[in-house]
């Protein structure tokens, strides 16, 4: 039978409540080991008893007289009604048995191991161990605006959704991250800016932005083309990302415009080269449409147009207006223009406006002064070369993606940018190599494992090839799966379209999560009569992704152990549990509708039935970013595998709802995918992206801890979360900031975690509220 994991607020009682939990509690009443640990001898066995104060997480290990862990036996919440095994649920008290073996099952020396006891896991800052904060490596696309006082503007882009928005002075030193915006504001201007659409709050309820990442014209982004810094501090840029008009950024880096676009009708798709930007010199800049034909000019703090030209050309108007030309009639004549190409002032303060073969300059009235040669347009000032050559740098991440992490601290990282780089570091980042692939070859979205040898295995997509999985020894040979290279994924399914997750299993097992072809999906013969993105649907006529089991041979032994609507990522436990991130099968822009209350396929699908009480009643406005994470789960099924939600007594055996960052089933790999990480102590980390932290949830469904605050890049970590002076609800300097958590590693007590907007993988220490040891005779 399927139990659902819930959410459940407490302070300082001890309650029972169900799973899924994130436990709070008054300092006053921390986490505690009120009895033992004590540690009895039981025929061949040791039984390991101890007692807490109140419900709260516990892990115990049994350790070596070095303090290396040598048996990981316990971790989860205590004290709810459901526990992990081999804790008991609804106690305090617990007692686990220990039979005198490691992790691998072999026999140990008992007199050199002690039994550890903790609780209360923390995470605290340590270090990033990769960040050049003066680099902007080159992604997919590098766009530079220099402005007028010589600061350099870059916007680094890369696939459909990521984009950052940095501040270089002239000698290509980091002066500050734009985008996503720093919350070390004034009172006023916070509250401003909290108070708009772009304000929320995270699960502790302090404030955060709504949405910083996914550029798209459904969410903010700063996709930038052409753009100006007008003298009363605003900055505008024509997006080039999906959808057409223009953003907009106040002096203190929070939204002033989204999706503007100028008093006549567009129908371009993009604004990447039909819109040329220029400064002006009184908070205004002009605009140049080479589609329409015309110069026009607005004021930056309200994008209102600016009736200033009493002439259009040699033409005097019969009332001013707010541009020059004729829109949609082409001319070479001083009145008209066949195409302008960009706009900029000269020194005097006239336009000049780059159309044709020639450069005409306008007075700031309108009227026509001459025609220059091409090549005296004044153009704009140029990209520092100090900031251009930080593309070079080699130790600069662009968005890094997943990590993977074997028992030796090998940790693999997949660095979006201009492609997909993988490269590989040691735990304190002193090392960073780039593990080269074959021309033509990429990771796709970057899924890989490691085996318990540190055999490392990878997910493969080749140029008009077979998607396949990759063997790699510890010493970076390819080695063979039986006689073959390589797992071709797919074969005779000619419905497969990509693999979204990788595991190897305890028993050398491979687990690949296969999605089908949403170009191939011919709705709704294809798909059981499933209207396409109709979430109301349950059971296998709705799971368009499935999980496939692979021998170490690399024979494929099972075909969809797991079936689920939008898997992302696959991860197995030791007693061969099987998890999985269900990313829902919705695109991300219809999850934003249902999130903020609108219905899709004309059926409000909100609430849903997995939902909490207190989870379905999140209002659709102010808790927008909550719904949004609450639609997609972390779910669990039996060694047997299931069907996600099946009536038919085949479903998982719980879900965890609040996982974001994820790649629903028909956004392919437009939007990045999520990663599931199990630890040493089976804790499962997964991100939550949007609410700018990753947890940790315990084999039972429960909510054990919540890393992370929101912190842009000019947060350099370790801030014990210091709160702003007039305004309580904002944190300004968070111990662990974090603005788009992706990747998720964990090395015995080191967490690491990338945050693809800030550029940097960084390294905290988990440690515990209380530890306790005892030896074992």
């Amino acid at each position: 039978m399927m139990r659902i994991a819930m959410r459940v607020f407490l302070m300082g009682a001890v309650v029972f409540g169900g799973g899924g939990g994130h436990l709070c509690f008054a300092a006053e009443n921390p986490a505690a080991i009120v009895s033992g640990p004590t540690a009895r001898k039981a025929g061949e066995n040791w039984t390991i008893s101890f007692e807490i104060g109140r419900p709260c997480d516990v892990t115990v290990r049994v350790a070596d007289n070095r303090g290396d862990v040598v048996r990981h036996l316990a971790s989860g919440m205590v004290g709810l009604k459901t526990a992990a095994k081999p804790l008991e649920p609804k106690s305090l008290s617990q007692s686990i048995v220990w039979d005198g073996t490691d992790d691998a099952g072999n026999k140990v020396r008992v007199a050199d191991y002690k039994a550890v006891v903790t609780v209360g896991m923390r995470a605290k800052f340590d270090k990033f161990i990769i960040w050049e904060k003066d680099a902007c490596p080159r992604s997919r696309t590098n766009n530079y605006y220099t402005a007028a006082g010589g600061d350099c503007y870059v916007n680094q882009s890369s696939g459909v959704h990521l984009d950052t928005l940095r501040l270089f002075n002239d000698q290509g030193k980091r002066i500050r991250q734009v985008w996503p915006p720093t919350l070390d504001q004034p009172e006023d201007v916070l509250q401003k800016f909290l108070a708009s659409q772009w304000g929320a709050t995270d699960w502790d309820g302090d404030a955060v932005p709504r949405k910083v990442f996914f550029n798209s014209w459904y969410i903010f982004g700063v996709r930038s083309g052409s753009m100006a810094h007008t003298t009363d501090g605003y900055l505008v840029s024509s997006f080039t990302g999906v959808g057409r008009g223009f953003y907009g950024l106040d002096q203190n880096d929070f939204p002033n415009a989204w999706r503007w676009r100028p008093p006549w009708y567009v129908r371009q798709q993009t604004y990447k080269t039909e819109f040329r930007l220029a400064a002006g010199r009184d908070g205004d800049f002009y605009l140049t449409d080479s589609f329409h034909h015309i110069v026009a000019r607005f004021r930056a703090k309200d994008l209102s147009p600016m009736d200033s030209f009493t002439h259009s050309g040699n033409e005097k108007l019969a009332a001013p207006r707010f541009y020059i030309g004729e829109k949609g009639a082409a001319g070479d004549d001083e009145g008209h223009f066949q195409g302008p190409e960009d706009v900029a002032l000269d020194h005097e303060g006239n336009i000049c406006v780059l159309d044709g073969d020639a450069v005409k300059v306008y007075a700031p009235t309108g009227k026509f002064i001459r025609t220059a040669a091409r090549d005296a347009f004044p153009g704009g000032k140029p990209v520092p070369p100090a900031v251009k050559a930080a593309e070079n740098s080699q130790r600069a991440l662009c968005f890094p993606e997943f990590l993977e992490m074997d028992s030796s601290g090998r940790l693999i990282i997949m660095n979006q940018g201009a492609g997909v780089a993988v490269l590989e570091s040691d735990i304190e980042g002193r090392s960073l190599e780039t593990i080269e692939l074959p021309w033509g070859h990429s990771t796709y979205h970057g899924y890989s494992d490691f085996d318990a040898e540190g055999n490392w295995y990878v997910t493969i997509s080749t140029r008009n090839g077979p998607h396949e999985i990759w063997r790699f020894t510890p010493d970076g040979e390819r080695a063979k799966f039986g006689n073959n290279d390589a797992i071709v994924l797919g074969g005779e399914d000619d419905l497969f379209a990509l693999s979204k997750g990788l595991c190897v299993g305890p028993n050398g097992d491979i687990y690949v999560v296969a999605q089908t072809d949403k170009w191939k999906m011919k709705p709704p013969t294809m798909t059981g009569g499933v209207a396409f993105g109709d979430l109301s649907a349950r059971g296998e006529e709705a799971c368009q992704t499935r999980v496939d089991v692979y021998g170490p041979d690399g024979v494929l032994k099972k075909k969809g152990i797991v079936k689920s609507v939008g898997i992302n990522d696959v991860a197995v436990d030791r007693e061969g549990n099987i998890y999985v991130i269900e990313g829902t099968m919705w695109h991300g822009a219809q999850m934003g509708q249902v999130a903020s209350g609108r219905a899709v396929y004309g059926k409000q699908h909100w609430p849903f039935t997995y939902l909490t009480d207190e989870q379905a009643a999140l209002d659709p406005e102010a808790q927008a970013n909550k719904r949004y994470s609450l639609l997609s789960r972390l779910v669990k099924f039996s060694p047997g595998g299931g069907i996600l939600d099946d009536p038919g007594g085949k479903a998982q055996l719980w879900h965890y709802a609040g996982v974001s960052g994820v790649s629903p089933w028909n956004c392919d790999a437009e939007c990045p995918a999520s990663q599931l990480c199990v630890d040493s102590d089976e804790r499962i980390w997964v991100p939550d992206s949007l609410m700018y932290c990753v947890k940790a949830i315990d084999r039972a469904g429960n909510e054990m801890i919540r890393v992370g605050k929101y912190g842009n890049e000019d947060c350099e970590g370790g801030g014990s979360d210091k709160r702003h002076p007039d305004l309580a609800g904002v944190v300004i300097d968070p111990e662990i900031p974090l603005s788009y958590p992706k990747g998720i590693a964990v090395y015995k007590d080191w967490l690491f975690i990338s945050d693809m907007y800030s550029h940097r993988v960084m390294r905290s220490k988990l440690d515990y509220a209380e530890r306790q040891e005892v030896a074992i005779r």
